[in-house]
């Protein structure tokens, strides 16, 4: 009985204290993206909303993340300025650091990118995976201003056109 009880007591004050826990981040913000290929140049520009669901322990966090822009304006820079409407959406894994002075910072791999015109031209294959880096502000009570650069790796046939495409994100979010 003693040797149980002293087990205890070793368990509940010589364990230290652990930090980790379910990570929900939801986000809202604005894509300004360029796409050059050989008919031109295009702009790509919406609001985008998701969230990153995951797992959080001593500033390291990893999970997935699902994001989608409702309506994008697509315009064509070389055919002054027609512009046409659509959607996309991504789903992707991310792993990241939450440092301790006000900064965190993070890498998306979006195994999933689709996007449908207006006009019902589904995209989904012209565009195999994203890549994104950011960094997120943390100096405000639960928000974060987030700055993500993207690229995107496109499918072969594509590729072989001198097709290019990147990104540049603002967002804020409640992690």
């Amino acid at each position: 009985m003693k040797k149980l009880m002293i087990m205890c007591l070793f368990l509940t004050f010589g364990v230290t204290e652990s930090k980790a826990g379910l990570l929900l981040e939801p986000y809202a913000g604005y894509s300004m993206r360029t796409y050059e290929g050989n008919d031109g140049e295009y702009d790509y520009d919406g609001a985008t909303f998701g969230g990153r669901v995951g797992f959080q322990t001593f500033g390291l966090m990893f999970g997935g993340a699902y994001e989608m822009t409702p309506s994008i304006t697509f315009t064509n820079n070389k055919n002054d300025n027609e512009a046409e409407g659509g959607s996309m959406t991504k789903m992707g894994v991310f792993v990241g650091y939450d440092f301790p002075l006000f900064l965190r910072a993070w890498a998306t791999y979006f195994l999933d990118v689709s996007s449908e015109a207006d006009n019902g031209t589904d995209t989904s294959d012209t565009r195999d995976s994203a890549m994104s880096l950011g960094v997120g502000l943390t100096f405000l009570p639960l928000v974060s201003l987030n700055l993500e650069y993207r690229t995107y790796e496109l499918s072969d046939i594509l590729d072989a056109a001198g097709y290019k495409e990147s990104e540049i994100f603002a967002s804020i979010s409640l992690p």
